[in-house]
């Protein structure tokens, strides 16, 4: 597997992309091993934190091999999974400061694992434990999660809870929501597509 993480690596270097991300969040493989709640391995994979996270540790270092070092490498972490017994914001932390020394540029922080778990959602709701890990851990951080307005956005980066505010769902509900935005925060923009910048770029 960790071979495979690596030959991926490869592949997308060749095709062209500009940053890679490790998924080791919310309930996928690696979320399985760094789990105390699904990794119960008696061998050096399981046990503790750093038996837990030698896998994806693997995996971060046969990808940095793989990729440019001037390549930014992100990794996908769940801070918490909201159950008992189950990963924590402060395990996390540690996980990310393993994972810079590993190669990762900046940790996505996310929360949910592989078990249901009940969450109380509101904007912004995991914004805080991207600010735990990146104070604990020294490493640049992404947020995510329910971050529905440019106002939140330019909050959260401005308070340096977070470096980076990353938007999936509101580009799904809206495919024009970075320009929406821009114009909310009164920042110029030149990327509309052409046959739609005449109307993004008058009032009239």
């Amino acid at each position: 597997m960790v071979e495979a993480y690596g030959a991926a690596a490869a592949r997308a270097v060749e095709a062209g992309y500009d940053f890679l991300e490790i998924h080791g969040a919310h309930g996928y493989l690696l979320t399985q091993f760094l789990s105390p709640l699904s990794n119960k391995r008696a061998d050096e994979y399981g046990g503790s934190l750093e038996n837990r996270a030698r896998m994806i540790r693997r995996v971060a270092r046969a990808m940095r091999a793989s990729m440019p070092e001037e390549m930014p490498l992100l990794v996908r972490l769940s801070a918490t999974e909201y159950l008992e017994g189950g990963i924590t914001v402060e395990e996390t932390a540690q996980v990310a400061s393993w994972l810079k020394e590993d190669g990762v540029d900046m940790a996505d922080i996310s929360t949910s694992g592989n078990y249901p778990a009940e969450i109380r959602v509101f904007a912004g709701y995991q914004s805080h434990f991207a600010a735990q890990v990146k104070h604990n851990a020294q490493i640049p951080v992404a947020a995510v999660g329910m971050i529905n307005s440019p106002r939140l956005a330019e909050y959260l980066v401005g308070s340096e809870q977070a470096d980076v505010v990353l938007v999936g769902r509101e580009a799904l509900r809206n495919a024009s929501f970075a320009l929406e935005w821009a114009r909310e925060m009164k920042e110029n923009v030149d990327y509309a597509p052409g046959q739609y910048a005449r109307a993004w770029n008058t009032r009239r």
